[in-house]
């Protein structure tokens, strides 16, 4: 479990922000050019040195806080030991 208050008294960040989805698009001959989909609000924790440690998103700003889950971030640098699947 990700211990947000004690990440922001030791100086993270916490942003909340919404993407606004898209209504989707049709040409003049009624072909689907754009698929729809809906908004979705994202939650972002970076460290005082601005990695970022957590990150979630959901239908509304509290959801996407609480679905923050801890991230593995590499060192500076670092190349990650696992592979990216």
């Amino acid at each position: 479990m990700l211990d947000l208050d004690a990440l922001l008294r030791e100086g993270a960040t916490l942003t909340v922000a919404y993407g606004p989805g898209e209504r989707g698009a049709c040409n003049e001959d009624g072909f689907v050019v754009a698929e729809p989909y809906d908004g979705i609000y994202y939650a972002v924790v970076l460290d005082q040195d601005g990695l970022r440690i957590a990150g979630g998103s959901g239908r509304s700003g509290g959801e996407a806080v609480a679905a923050l889950r801890p991230e593995r971030v590499a060192a500076a640098g670092a190349l990650p030991d696992d592979p990216p699947f």
